[in-house]
């Protein structure tokens, strides 16, 4: 299978994701954000279940910082989260393309 610098684990998973026809298959993952993101892209092209365990800066932890929202939706990670499915991950803007530092500063991924 071709071998991709940045993201070798998605490319295994990308050549290894065969299975019987009508199988009903969900992925569970977790780790780096960006990394995340290519696994949901590729569960989004095969039609995948997924769910992911995401990690973002948490200042308060329940809910009234916002530190660790989603853009658009607007989900808490601390409160809607840590477990999300792809579904809710369709319409977030800054999956996988940002991260917050403690004052809430935003910087790419």
């Amino acid at each position: 299978p071709p071998r991709s610098t940045l993201f070798p684990y998605t490319t295994l998973f990308r050549s290894r994701q065969k299975c019987a026809p009508n199988t009903e298959i969900t992925v569970y993952a977790c780790g780096p954000e960006k990394m995340l993101a290519r696994v949901y892209q590729i569960c989004r092209e095969k039609r995948v279940k997924l769910q992911v365990s995401l990690e973002r800066m948490m200042r308060c932890g329940f809910g009234i910082c916002g530190l660790c929202a989603l853009d658009e939706p607007g989900l808490l990670v601390c409160r809607d989260g840590p477990i999300f499915t792809g579904e809710q991950l369709e319409n977030v803007r800054d999956f996988g393309k940002i991260h917050r530092d403690f004052s809430g500063k935003t910087h790419p991924i």
